[in-house]
């Protein structure tokens, strides 16, 4: 080859390596430029990504692990709380299913590909789906792209993500800005090799969403979580096509509603620049908005609204900034966020992205960020029930804050009636008007204010195999609820409570007895103070042919004095009590008549039968040792007595010196009574052992205001020495209480150490306390102690029954009076009761929500329906019949009476009234009553409608002046009464309403206006929702 061959030859090869080279820088730069390649490419891999809702749980579903947007929203929550929910009776009854190549792609670390929310939050509808609450977070946003203000978008632009929305390159990846990713890696270089300064980020808007959306407390950890939200912006960017234009217009506006940007006090995290302008800036976001369109800026010529234009500005420009680092500049380093508003505004103003003038006046303009979101105005009574649904829902979703669950994005379904809860609402608003009460013919009020009077009101229905509520209202201006959270002396509905126990007993002895003959049962040894088992026994044996009902009947029919003269020794002590009417007293009605007539000396006689059963009855009770002096397990008995009665001691004494140090309490116990000189050195020095006799003296001078000889001093402070007495000589020299000396000893300050730390360290010293009491010769004063132990075991064994029967609370106060409501209730409880006794005596669940809907219209979109149950029997039906015969009476002959007058339409009502009377009753040595300070006033009917609703309705006023009420529970009776056309719609409603969409809703890749991601035999199947 000669040597012109080989100059031609290496000519063209370096021709051909330079168009091969141009042609692939071309290729890499109009690929960085265009992003066609990538277009294709990520296009292709959202095909058949995609998603449906069908019947029943899935079995393809993928669910976030963390990232503040699906925490948030509760995405990640969603497993536990189907968990929760299912085990208390609701089951899934449509769940999402993702395509395999959803799946395949977030198994690879892909974020879940679908058309994200913005806004979100949780909703509360009524059984007919209208509207009852809705929490909206962020609370503020732009609807659309168009409605942003477009210099809000060119500020964006300008700061955060230049590159975006370029016509000319429609198929731009909104994921990269190369030009932005090389200055970010030079400056990260920079940075490794020791420069100072703060590298500049290289992430775009689409990136940035995914990182504080989906990555651990968004944040990017690594170069392997920044490719991650890389790749899923990517993705997520194509999933619409090629053309990614109008994905860009969607990344800015989820951006500009979205951005985290901190947490302020009286609202929370507060997200995107709208809610910003609203929380941070007290603004108004459509006013804003409309001063920063364009068109109204430049060509204003009103100096003051041009002002007003620049601290918008000036509040978009910062709340833009500030999103790097929200805590620190709207919090702590306000001025830094300031100086870097200025900053930018100059070089917006010299680039042209903002009017010079509208600039130069937003540098000149001041803004102030707010330190607390305003105070909202709050309508207790109209919001109370959505109050009531939303803590409901916490309580069975195990979400653990109100303000966590307002932020799910959740629908739930509630069981009230909205239309029948306003008019109730409004009805019970009325009753504050006095005129009203009078028009409702209501015989006895008082003086009291109508105003003061609080109502409340609840309504079940039976819907199957549960009850549902419909209807919960009250007029208490707190967050309280009335119904569910106070508790109340109900007055005589615990009649109602005390008739189902002793029916109850009745049935058990029944039923353990009913296959033995008479003269088996004349063999059953029952002790003479067991007067209801000898009743029973007696009956049995006369009659061997009657069946259940028979025997209750008859126990229905046994009569019982109503003699108030009677003195029961109950509770400790020695008491009396007394009837509503005067006329009852020398009467001896039915247990029928006494219920309907609410009669309380009968009942407190039923009472006394019903613990006397269970003292003789109940597992492990021993009353026989009353008759035995010598048995040992007296012993037993008496330290239980001396627990209890030391541990009451010793709770009263810490209530009276919570909170004070030892110096204030003992002034306290200083005022408490009058001193002899003796019985104050001797609680002095049982105090303050180490004291000396100058100190005591000079103590003694000030307290009693008298001065001994010191020698006689001297003597006596010598004499009460406590090493010398035990605890108990060292109170009885102080005539105090051996319990409240030690506590004083303790030094307080008083209330710091617990109760149970108490009663721990005062175990060996409550039992000698009452060392005198185990002395052999002390049998009558250890009868009435054992007694007493006895009783208060006899009451636990009446609190299981009641707290079966849907009682409230822990314990029951053991005294007699129990039976006429010395121990409260709540209107709610009550309530459950009466469902019971309609129900034949099964307890059903009782819900206020019918369905929960997770997630809507995303790929963990998960929905559950509330299914009831078989139900629990809480008393044999026999009980249940007779008791609701009982309530029928009440009406029908009884305490509601008046109700049949009243009605429109022939409901049949049963129901037991009460009312409630409480006050703090002083009386001196000899029980003679000194003082009453009123407390509370209360009047409720319990009742049932049908077979299908039963409800309470309460009227309750508490504090000094509910003394000056003279109001019964014939007020509530009449409310109930002119409330039933209110519930007419209820009854002309079916119980159930079938669910709107019972086929499964089709769901796919939500953004599509078509379905061009998806093979053709698939296109049907996994179609775009609008």
């Amino acid at each position: 080859m000669s040597k012109a061959q080989r100059s031609r030859k290496s000519s063209a090869r370096v021709w051909f390596v330079t168009l091969v080279t141009g042609a692939l820088i071309y290729g890499v730069w109009y690929e960085l430029e265009n992003s066609r390649l990538q277009a294709h490419v990520f296009t292709e891999a959202t095909k058949d990504v995609g998603f449906r809702l069908e019947h029943g749980e899935s079995d393809r579903i993928v669910f976030p692990k963390d990232g503040p947007y699906d925490a948030r929203l509760g995405y990640t929550k969603i497993p536990k709380v189907v968990q929760t929910l299912e085990a208390q009776g609701f089951e899934v009854t449509h769940q999402a299913r993702v395509t395999p190549k959803f799946q395949k792609l977030t198994d690879k670390g892909v974020f879940p590909l679908f058309e994200e929310k913005d806004s979100a939050g949780l909703k509360v509808l009524d059984r007919n789906r209208h509207e009852l609450y809705r929490s909206e977070y962020p609370g503020h946003s732009w609807k659309s792209f168009d409605e942003i203000p477009p210099l809000v978008v060119d500020i964006v632009k300008y700061v955060e993500n230049r590159a975006l929305l370029d016509g000319e390159r429609p198929s731009q990846n909104p994921a990269l800005e190369w030009k932005r990713m090389a200055a970010a890696l030079a400056d990260l270089g920079a940075t490794k090799l020791g420069a100072t300064g703060r590298p500049a980020g290289g992430s775009t808007l689409a990136t940035q969403l995914e990182k504080f959306r989906h990555s651990p407390e968004g944040r990017t950890r690594d170069v392997e979580s920044k490719l991650q939200q890389m790749m899923s912006a990517s993705l997520r960017a194509y999933m619409h096509g090629e053309d990614t234009i109008e994905w860009q217009k969607r990344v800015v506006l989820a951006y500009v509603n979205t951005v985290p940007l901190a947490a302020i006090e009286g609202y929370g995290e507060v997200h995107g620049i709208p809610d910003g302008l609203s929380i941070w800036f007290g603004e108004d976001v459509e006013r804003t908005s409309e001063l920063l369109r364009w068109g109204s800026v430049e060509e204003s010529a009103d100096p003051a609204l041009l002002m007003e234009q620049a601290k918008s500005l000036r509040q978009v420009v910062s709340l833009v900034l500030a999103h790097r680092r929200p805590s620190e500049l709207l919090k702590s380093h306000q001025e830094r966020l300031r100086e870097q508003t200025d900053s930018y505004l100059r070089l917006m103003m010299n680039d042209g992205v903002v009017p010079a003038r509208l600039a130069q006046a937003a540098l000149m303009s001041t803004v102030d960020i707010k330190t607390s979101a305003n105070p909202e105005d709050y309508d207790y009574v109209s919001r109370k029930l959505a109050s009531s649904l939303r803590g409901h829902a916490l309580s069975k979703t195990d979400v653990e804050t109100l303000y966590e669950l307002d932020r799910y994005d959740a629908t739930i379904e509630t069981t009230v009636d909205l239309d029948v809860q306003h008019a109730v609402e409004e009805m019970l608003r009325s009753l504050s008007d006095s005129r009203v009460i009078e028009e409702l013919g209501v015989e006895r009020f008082g003086a009291g204010s109508a105003q003061d009077v609080i109502y409340s009101f609840t309504l079940y229905e039976k819907s199957g195999s549960k009850n549902v509520l419909r209807v919960q209202a009250d007029t208490l201006e707190q967050p309280l609820n009335i119904n569910e959270h106070i508790k109340i002396d109900l007055g005589s509905t615990a009649k109602l409570r005390t008739l189902a126990t002793y029916l109850h007993a009745v049935n058990s002895i029944f039923t353990r007895h009913q296959n033995h003959t008479p003269e088996e049962l004349s063999e059953v040894k029952v002790d003479s103070s067991d007067a209801l088992s000898r009743w029973t026994l007696a009956y049995m044996s006369k009659k061997p042919e009657a069946t259940k009902e028979d025997v209750l009947k008859a126990a229905m029919n046994r009569r019982f004095s109503a003699n108030p003269n009677e003195t029961f020794f109950t509770g400790g002590g020695l008491h009396t009590f007394s009837n509503f009417s005067r006329r009852d007293n020398h009467t001896h009605p039915t247990v029928l008549e006494a219920f309907e007539r609410s009669v309380n000396l009968p009942f407190v006689r039923i009472m006394r039968e019903v613990v006397r059963y269970y003292m003789y009855n109940a597992p492990g009770s021993s009353p026989t040792i009353l008759d035995d002096a010598e048995a040992p397990e007296r012993r037993i008995y008496l330290e239980r007595f001396a627990d209890m009665e030391g541990s009451a001691f010793l709770r009263r004494f810490e209530a009276t010196y919570r909170g004070l140090d030892q110096g204030a309490a003992m002034r306290k116990l200083y005022r408490s009574r009058t001193w002899t000189p003796r019985q104050f050195l001797a609680a002095y020095r049982a105090v303050y052992p180490e004291a000396d006799v100058y100190t005591g003296n000079a103590v003694m001078k000030e307290v009693l205001g008298r001065e001994l000889p010191f020698g006689t001093v001297r003597a006596v402070f010598d004499d009460v020495d406590p090493e010398k007495w035990t605890w108990n000589d060292r109170a009885y020299l102080a005539k105090s209480h051996p319990l409240e000396l030690w506590l004083l000893r303790r030094k307080g300050p008083f209330g710091q150490e617990s109760m149970e730390d108490l009663l721990a360290a005062s175990t060996d010293l409550r039992q000698h306390a009452y060392e005198w009491l185990f002395k052999p010769h002390q049998v009558r004063a250890q009868n009435i102690r054992i007694r007493m132990v006895l009783e208060h075991d006899a009451f636990e064994e009446v609190h299981k029954h009641w707290a079966s029967l849907g009682y409230p609370f822990d314990k029951l106060v053991p005294s007699f009076a129990t039976a006429l409501g010395t121990s409260a209730d709540r209107p709610d409880a009550i309530a459950e009761l009466v469902g019971i006794i309609l129900n034949d005596g099964v307890s059903y669940s009782r819900t206020k929500i019918k369905a929960v809907h997770l997630a809507q219209d995303t790929p963990y979109e998960t929905r559950l329906q509330h299914t009831g149950g078989a139900g629990d029997r809480k008393m044999a039906s026999e009980v249940a019949e007779t008791l609701r015969s009982a309530l029928l009476s009440v009406v029908e002959e009884g305490t509601a009476k008046r109700i049949q007058a009243i009605k429109t339409r022939p409901w049949q009502i049963g129901g037991k009234t009460g009312t409630g009377d409480h006050k703090l009753v002083s009386v001196d040595k000899n029980g003679k009553r000194t003082e009453e300070i009123p407390i509370s006033r209360s009047a409720t009917f319990a009742f049932f409608l049908e077979e299908r609703f039963h409800g309470t309705m309460t009227a309750f006023v508490k504090g000094d002046t509910a003394g000056d009420y003279t109001f019964t529970s014939a007020l509530p009776v009449t409310i109930v009464g002119n409330m039933l056309p209110l519930l007419d719609p209820l009854v002309e409603q079916p119980m159930d309403i079938p669910d709107p969409d019972t086929q499964p809703t089709l769901a796919g890749l939500r953004a599509l206006d078509s379905v061009q991601n998806l093979p053709d035999d698939d296109a049907t199947r996994l179609r775009a929702a609008p």
